[in-house]
């Protein structure tokens, strides 16, 4: 799009629906979504943030029943892990993209996707970084660079994590999968700090900052 735009004018990209589904047609209407597929959305939104100056418009597909990230019937209504991610980006990410990147392993397969998957977000003195640990067994132990952004010791961390990747709510469990926040003391020097980040998990964590 960049290429062939017109001079002096930006055509930007349209992503009017996206999801994912599995491969049998059942999988439309009746769908759910388990913790994989909720970090999979994580991903998605990670993307559609470091693409955020050439993407006007990104919608999923669905709300609710159909591919949707609600389930409702007569017997209950409950999140999937995917409207659980949709939670926290839309409680937590502020108005300016920030440029990030990661230096990870790749995980195994023809991919080569890092294991680790990141987008950050600011909104005055308010940064929100996302981190997707894409690896099914493996803790990471990473550590952030904030290029000279100072930050209080005290983060607000929140986290969508299970023990197992492939757990759903359902309408027996409808809290399974449940988002934990908690406040958490982090270690700053020189603008670096270090994070546990279990297997298979989004977690989120909001720093105040300030200019160093």
């Amino acid at each position: 799009m960049r290429n062939f735009s017109p001079a002096g004018k930006q055509i930007k990209l349209s992503f009017d629906e996206w999801n994912l589904w599995y491969k049998f047609y059942s999988d439309l209407y009746l769908s759910n979504f388990n913790l994989r597929d909720g970090l999979w959305v994580a991903s998605a939104l990670n993307m559609h943030h470091r693409h955020a100056p050439d993407l006007e418009l990104a919608n999923i597909a669905q709300m609710v029943n159909c591919l949707g990230i609600i389930c409702s019937t007569e017997k209950g209504t409950f999140p999937t892990a995917s409207a659980l991610v949709y939670r926290i980006y839309v409680e937590n990410a502020g108005n300016e993209v920030l440029p990030c990147g990661v230096n990870v392993p790749a995980l195994p397969g023809a991919a080569r996707l890092p294991a680790l998957d990141v987008s950050a977000t600011r909104q005055g003195g308010r940064l929100a970084i996302f981190m997707v640990n894409r690896h099914l067994d493996a803790d990471i132990e990473s550590t952030f660079e904030l290029g000279g952004l100072q930050t209080a010791p005290s983060a607000k961390r929140i986290e969508l994590h299970h023990p197992d990747a492939f757990k759903y709510n359902t309408v027996q469990e409808p809290q399974a999968l449940q988002i934990r926040e908690r406040n958490e003391m982090i270690q700053v020097e020189s603008s670096r700090f270090s994070l546990k980040l279990p297997a298979h998990s989004l977690t989120c964590v909001v720093l105040d900052v300030k200019e160093g």
